[in-house]
């Protein structure tokens, strides 16, 4: 069974992830709020050295505060430094946009952006826009790593944003509200 840890971005707290890994956690999971936290992917790079056997990835990049070229590039990075065991969680944001006093990006939106994102997490070239082509202009040079597959999870708590994890992603990030009757149940 794997059984995964979510750390907070922090980059002074990476011995977390690294006792989580002596600990036999599977994965560790880097928040993305850049008004909150340190940045997810320096801290995941400073992870990733740190570590050998645990997955680490975002948990998750924040589709509305960074473009698709940054959060590919980003994760594709990652996976050159932990080549294997790198996942990219993908979520629109709803709270880190909101701390920055911008609305949540819709769900047409966070659709678009995942039908664009995930060829580039792969190596392959995306139509952006009005269809405008973008891929990573050296994949061979060492700078970035798609041999080994990310792994692709899309965050949502709605009927609509956890269809869009069936439809693009390889599997859906969810949580259980504080106040749900599971956590009444089984305490908190």
């Amino acid at each position: 069974m794997d059984i995964g840890v979510c750390v907070a971005s922090h980059i002074n707290d990476i011995d977390y992830v690294v006792r989580a890994e002596a600990l036999g956690y599977s994965h560790a999971w880097l928040p993305d709020s850049q008004m909150i936290w340190s940045d997810c992917y320096a801290t995941l790079a400073l992870a990733a050295d740190r570590t050998s056997r645990i997955n680490v990835g975002t948990g998750v990049a924040i589709s509305g505060t960074r473009p698709l070229p940054n959060n590919a590039a980003g994760i594709a990075t990652i996976n050159a430094l932990a080549p294997g065991r790198t996942f990219f969680g993908i979520g629109a944001g709803n709270t880190a946009m909101r701390i920055m006093g911008l609305p949540p990006q819709r769900i047409r939106e966070f659709d678009r952006y995942l039908e664009e994102v995930i060829p580039l997490v792969h190596g392959e070239e995306a139509l952006h826009g009005h269809g405008i082509p973008i891929r990573h202009v050296m994949p061979d040079k060492g700078f970035v790593n798609f041999t080994d597959r990310i792994p692709v999870y899309v965050s949502g708590f709605g009927p609509k944003s956890l269809g869009l994890a069936g439809k693009h992603g390889d599997g859906a990030v969810v949580s259980l509200p504080a106040n749900s009757a599971m956590m009444e149940t089984y305490g908190r």
